[in-house]
């Protein structure tokens, strides 16, 4: 069911099914169960991992387009923006679970923020895999869609373990692909990704670099030393970088007015919202969302 008023980008809550008190669903790419058009612009407030044995299409997310190959995994995060094109002859299917069923207990709280391609700032979202590679994670995509459909005794338990296993799994396969990754020490790792959290949930207000520096209880230059390592941008730069994205969101998926969305990410001043989007877009709002329509 979506969540939404008229003006903005559907956000939809997760499937209703049988089983109205699991909060996780196995959903066949070969038969829609959806109730909505998700090769319509959308979100959702609830995680998405697409598996798909056979390619072919494009899954747009967040304004960058990814093409649908043989044996891929595709990581959408709540709120993030995505649209699926698949062609004819595609399939695999998605996981659909909510930040509450993997999260039952402290320690996969903690890792659902470890895991960079669950944060909905990764840029790739997807992991493409080699044939052995994909062996194993459809073996254990198979054992969740099984305990999905014979709903025995401890079957969250067991879903969740194997699901764990496979987005563990994931990030292995991500961190060998990048060497920067699996050298930085965890300590560095967790202030960007606690970063991370800070301007997706204060974003909207808080534009300030220095103000996510003293919620850290760390000094800007050591938070711009650590950001600039990791990502090559500054603090100031990864918060105008989700302003951005936001603003880009709205301005292409929703109609409200070009003032409406400055007040909305926090710009006392719609002239000054409409200065710092042309300096990053080289467009101003209005030409932006034009080429949407």
């Amino acid at each position: 069911m979506a969540t939404r008023t008229q003006n903005t980008i559907p956000a939809y809550d997760l499937p209703r099914g049988d089983d109205l008190d699991l909060p996780f669903r196995f959903v066949a790419l070969n038969r829609s169960q959806h109730s909505y058009d998700f090769t319509a612009p959308h979100r959702h407030n609830y995680y998405e991992v697409f598996f798909f044995e056979h390619g072919g299409g494009e899954h747009d997310i967040d304004f960058t387009t990814f093409p649908i190959r043989d044996n891929s995994l595709h990581f959408v995060t709540p709120g993030q923006v995505h649209q699926v094109r698949r062609l004819p002859g595609s399939g695999g299917g998605v996981l659909l679970f909510t930040t509450d069923f993997y999260s039952l207990n402290l320690y996969n709280r903690d890792l659902l923020q470890a895991l960079p391609f669950l944060t909905g700032s990764h840029p790739q979202p997807v992991l493409n895999m080699t044939h052995e590679e994909s062996m194993e994670a459809m073996l254990l995509i198979g054992m969740i869609r099984e305990e999905f459909r014979l709903a025995a005794t401890h079957r969250e338990e067991v879903i969740r373990s194997y699901l764990n296993i496979l987005l563990l799994k994931s990030q292995r396969l991500f961190e060998q692909r990048s060497d920067i990754a699996a050298a930085t020490p965890t300590a560095t790792k967790q202030l960007l990704r606690s970063l991370r959290l800070l301007v997706d949930a204060h974003f909207h207000a808080v534009h300030s670099a220095g103000a996510y520096a003293r919620m850290l209880n760390v000094t800007l230059n050591h938070l711009n030393n650590i950001t600039k390592e990791l990502t090559g941008r500054t603090v100031s730069e990864l918060i105008q970088e989700r302003i951005l994205l936001e603003a880009k969101r709205l301005l292409a998926h929703s109609s409200l007015s070009v003032k409406e969305i400055a007040y909305h990410l926090g710009f006392d001043d719609p002239s000054y919202f409409t200065r710092f989007f042309r300096l990053r877009q080289q467009l101003t709002p209005a030409e932006f969302r034009s080429g949407f329509e």
